[in-house]
């Protein structure tokens, strides 16, 4: 008469969920994003020193004061929020948001600020301790991209720090399947093998 293992069939059916769970739990499978901020250098320099005076001087801005108290930068996001979304409705070019911030502010308010800050006509213009946003009043005109010559821009490289986990399921290519397959074989033949 055959016995089973009683441990081991749970050991086959939850072993394989809790690695899943073990990964997730410590952010091995977790997808990262970034913002990518670039400048342009352009021939008319004068013209770039007229728009930013614009947006520093004739711009009226509401400030918001965020600090690494939570509750209270949610309340002020908030606020931010709708104040933003009456500036695009009205389509206003004279109010601005200004974002200034604590040395002690926490990486996720930050990281909350910028995806507020996300509107297609916004302009964010970014320092060390604020970040000032507006109603992009030359929005049509930088629209068009720079025309950029002689300069072949496919021999650039850029290098981005890939995860350990990525890396290992890039080298192992297609025999991840394998080895999980395999794996899977195993505890199978352990579980349900006749036991002496």
């Amino acid at each position: 008469m055959k016995k089973y293992y009683i441990p081991g069939m749970f050991s086959i059916i939850l072993l394989p969920i809790m690695c899943i769970w073990y990964f997730n739990y410590k952010g091995f499978l977790k997808e990262y994003r970034c913002y990518a901020l670039s400048s342009v250098m352009m021939d008319n320099a004068c013209n770039i020193v007229e728009r930013y005076s614009f947006y520093n001087d004739s711009v009226v801005y509401k400030q918001y004061k965020l600090s690494n108290d939570l509750i209270k930068n949610k309340e002020l996001l908030l606020d931010a929020k709708e104040e933003l979304s009456t500036i695009f409705s009205l389509n206003n070019y004279e109010k601005g948001v200004e974002f200034i911030f604590d040395p002690t502010l926490k990486y996720a308010t930050y990281i909350e600020v910028l995806n507020l800050t996300n509107h297609e006509k916004g302009k964010r213009m970014i320092t060390l301790d604020k970040i000032l946003y507006v109603n992009d009043k030359y929005y049509e005109e930088n629209k068009i991209p720079p025309v950029v010559n002689n300069i072949d821009l496919s021999e650039e490289k850029v290098f981005i720090k890939e995860s350990n986990l990525s890396i290992l399921i890039n080298l192992i290519g297609n025999y991840k399947y394998l080895l999980f397959g395999s794996f899977m074989l195993l505890l199978l033949f352990f579980t349900f093998r006749n036991r002496y």
